[in-house]
């Protein structure tokens, strides 16, 4: 399927919308796909960006770097996951004080 965004806009306007872009790369017979922005962790929005990491994703799968395993685990995210995620990107990001969380 290669690259492509998961939303009823078509053509141009898809390339435009503010969704996020999915890669999908079969390599020996194992299909991978992810969503690019959270498999690298950035916000992008220009299909230029989606493809230099779409071809990035490609050469981690190529490499054995990525794993189908390891994409299911990434989505099942359990409330403590959650929790760390939050006080990571959000808490300590801002320099936020933690109240109850130790």
């Amino acid at each position: 399927m290669g690259l492509f965004k998961r939303c009823r806009h078509k053509g141009r306007n898809q390339d435009r919308c503010d969704h996020a872009w999915w890669g999908s790369f079969q390599h020996e017979g194992t299909l991978h796909r992810v969503s690019l922005s959270k498999w690298t962790n950035e916000d992008f929005h220009t299909k230029q960006q989606a493809r230099a990491i779409y071809d990035w994703f490609r050469q981690a799968v190529r490499e054995g770097r990525v794993s189908p395993e390891e994409e299911r685990l990434d989505a099942l995210l359990t409330f403590d996951k959650l929790a760390d995620l939050h006080v990571e990107r959000h808490v300590k990001a801002r320099g936020l004080k933690k109240r109850g969380l130790d």
